[in-house]
């Protein structure tokens, strides 16, 4: 008896020693395929994160590039500068040709400072179409469309080949050495170049309710729209929209008659040369 026991332990344990190999292998199987699967799952997670700081890379690529584009503002200021109103073949052709010119002579040289052109011809300077757009830029709109408002852009356009004249620069310089604008004493050069340099939009008002032509703020008003038809009230009032008022030393009361009697000889009878037109050769 005893001995039939011992062989059934044994057989037993033998069982038991055969399979817990296999049994091992399992489990270590199994552990090892949980080891591979996570470290696929944070290789893929891995790759996805180096993904997202790629495209962070290149959103940040994307950023420098738009810094770069900023150079749109200089190109748009460049685009409304003196020179850039001029075709680059004929401003280089200009400035090659007339010794001493600068770039922007539209904007700093006398009205009868003459130049020589591509065609050949030498004209003073406030005969260009440029010199006309970029300078005296006092323009005025009618604030009702009504019977005889159609006299302020015949005025205007009057009024600004008026100041665009030589003589208009000379009765500055001549007429008084210093005026004042806005409360402050200036140069006679300087009165000049407050009026050639200005950049303004007024709005011109006709009715009864004006007992006598009026002007400041942002417009000029008058009692009909034929009072504007004088050329020194139409000056004299835009004149104190733009901070010279009757203690100017001249600017809104002689300057104006002066305007009055020119406008009147039709001095703002004159064509203008189109240098955008011009062919170089």
């Amino acid at each position: 008896m005893l001995m039939a026991f011992i062989r059934v332990v044994c057989v037993v344990v033998g069982i038991s020693f055969l399979i817990t190999p296999g049994d091992s292998n399992v489990v270590e199987g199994k552990e090892k395929s949980k080891r591979t699967s996570a470290s696929s799952s944070k290789a893929k997670s891995a790759s996805k994160n180096s993904g997202k700081g790629k495209a962070k890379r290149g959103k940040a690529k994307r950023g420098k590039q738009g810094k770069s584009g900023g150079k749109s503002k200089s190109s748009a200021s460049q685009v409304n500068s003196p020179s850039a109103a001029i075709r680059g073949d004929v401003l280089r052709w200009i400035l090659a040709n007339n010794t001493g010119l600068g770039s922007n002579f539209l904007n700093t040289e006398p009205p009868q400072r003459t130049i020589k052109l591509p065609n050949g011809r030498t004209v003073a300077i406030y005969r260009l179409k440029q010199f006309h757009a970029t300078n005296f830029r006092l323009t005025f709109f009618a604030r009702k469309n009504e019977k005889g408002s159609d006299v302020v852009p015949v005025m205007e356009e009057r009024l600004r080949k008026l100041m665009c004249l030589p003589a208009y620069y000379e009765f500055i310089k001549k007429h008084r050495k210093s005026y004042k604008i806005n409360g402050k004493k200036v140069s006679s050069e300087q009165a000049y170049n407050h009026f050639r340099h200005i950049h303004r939009h007024l709005g011109v008002t006709a009715g009864k309710q004006y007992k006598a032509p009026v002007g400041g703020g942002g417009g000029i008003a008058a009692p009909s729209w034929a009072v504007f038809k004088a050329m020194n009230i139409f000056h004299h009032e835009a004149c104190h929209c733009i901070g010279i008022n009757h203690d100017s030393g001249g600017l809104s009361g002689p300057l104006s008659g002066a305007l009055r009697t020119w406008d009147r000889q039709k001095k703002w009878n004159y064509s203008l040369i189109d240098l955008n037109q011009l062919p170089v050769r």
